[in-house]
């Protein structure tokens, strides 16, 4: 009987035991959030009192979190080293002749209206001519496309077979669309090259971070162009190549790759000027 009385003193002690730990964590748990309560700070906390069958009890305690991982990646620019090799051979004084297609309201054209215009059929990516044609008393509009014929129909589209769309009469509607007018552009290879190092500075130098502080890139600039190889020139033999015309620049000297090179205003290209050729495109 004494045994038995002290079985049950002792499970009535571990059971008093088990609640004095369970009141001792309610406090803990009640200052990051309630049990069940998710709405507030995403976790879950649950816990437990099982019985077991040595008369024990196991606490079982349950913390996790719910809801949604959101990831954000911000993308930032790199400081970057460019080098610009740039062409200032004497092939750059040449001409390069660029075109500007503008697109006409679309409208109906026949022989006479079309008259002796110069507009153009824009077919893919291309443009091309259109001119007048006439044959045993038919009319038609067509353009040449890789030797071929192709005539311009009532539905807007193109066929080669030159009687699929035509007119009786001079002024009788051909074909109804849009064609493009041309506006020709010239000027040197040199000065196009200036223009696209121009704009590409430009945009290195507005890139900014997030924060709109600029980026610390750097660029350098190296002019190529052989010399005269025809000819003994500072000293080179006649058919030897030489790099009179390769030049470095910074800021607004150029150091030449040869002594005397004359297309230079400086002195032969030296280990400090290849130290500063990366130059800041904006103040640090």
């Amino acid at each position: 009987m004494q045994k038995k009385a002290a079985r049950r003193g002792q499970r009535a002690l571990a059971f008093l035991l088990c609640l004095l730990m369970v009141a001792t964590l309610l406090p803990v748990m009640g200052a990051s959030a309630a049990e069940g309560d998710v709405s507030a700070t995403g976790v879950e906390l649950n816990k437990t009192l099982t019985l077991q069958n040595d008369g024990t009890y196991a606490i079982t305690l349950e913390a996790y979190a719910t809801g949604t991982v959101t990831t954000t990646t911000v993308t930032e620019p790199v400081p970057t080293d460019f080098v610009l090799v740039l062409d200032q051979s004497g092939s750059m004084a040449d001409t390069i002749t660029s075109y500007t297609y503008t697109e006409k309201t679309s409208q109906g054209y026949s022989y006479s209206s079309y008259g002796n215009q110069t507009l153009y059929y824009k077919d893919g990516d291309a443009y091309y001519q259109v001119s007048r044609y006439e044959k045993n008393g038919k009319y038609y509009l067509r353009y040449e496309k890789n030797g071929d014929n192709y005539y311009l129909t009532s539905n807007g589209s193109t066929t080669k077979r030159n009687n699929a769309n035509s007119a009786s009469g001079k002024n009788g509607t051909i074909w109804t669309g849009v064609l493009y007018t041309r506006t020709e552009t010239s000027q040197t290879k040199l000065a196009a090259l200036k223009k696209a190092v121009t704009n590409f500075v430009t945009s290195v130098q507005n890139q900014k971070y997030a924060n709109g502080k600029p980026v610390d890139h750097r660029i350098a600039i190296v002019g190529f162009g052989s010399g005269q190889d025809d000819k003994q020139y500072n000293g080179y033999e006649k058919g030897a190549f030489n790099y009179a015309n390769t030049e470095l620049f910074i800021g607004s000297k150029q150091y030449n790759y040869a002594q005397g090179g004359k297309e230079s205003n400086q002195s032969q290209v030296a280990s400090t000027q290849y130290g500063n050729a990366l130059q800041r495109v904006n103040d640090p």
